[in-house]
């Protein structure tokens, strides 16, 4: 959920975010270093760059430190491409788990499930006291609430 929130990165575009799709690009005039996440094109074919501020730096730390391999490594795993209907070349995923002692790439049912699990243990409920859930895009739409809110133009929200 945090990935997701920090990202507003679509379901599909999640789940194909790879250990390299993590950069860093050199100001030229003063030489920082700023870490960037690469988003892969989905719905609209548009890749995009997004800052990695520390909340989200925390958050994909933390989310490599759970797939890395005993020797450090993000082990390699196939990804179906529901979009495409085609297997893509094995990959550093972030998002996988260990399935009979293989790595697997997770599917979009699987993070659907977990988020709704998330909901319902928490007893969160709306203000007509119905069940309160998210859908995945809906950490989108909060994403870009926060964004417009500190400051960003909504053209590139």
């Amino acid at each position: 959920m945090e990935f997701l929130r920090h990202t507003g990165a679509r379901i599909e575009e999640m789940l194909e975010t790879s250990l390299h799709s993590i950069t860093q690009y050199r100001v030229p005039t003063t030489g920082e270093l700023v870490p960037l996440l690469h988003i892969a094109p989905s719905k609209t074919d548009q890749e995009r760059l997004l800052v990695i501020n520390p909340e989200l730096a925390d958050v994909l730390s933390a989310i490599i430190a759970r797939v890395r391999n005993q020797d450090g490594t993000v082990p390699l795993v196939q990804f179906y491409d529901s979009s495409e209907r085609t297997w893509a070349a094995p990959a550093p995923l972030l998002f996988q788990w260990e399935h009979g002692h293989h790595a697997r790439a997770i599917s979009s049912a699987t993070i659907r499930r977990a988020i709704k699990e998330i909901f319902e243990a928490t007893d969160l409920t709306d203000a007509d006291g119905q069940p309160l859930y998210f859908q995945p895009h809906d950490l989108r739409r909060i994403f870009a609430t926060e964004a417009i809110l500190n400051g960003m133009p909504p053209h590139i929200a």
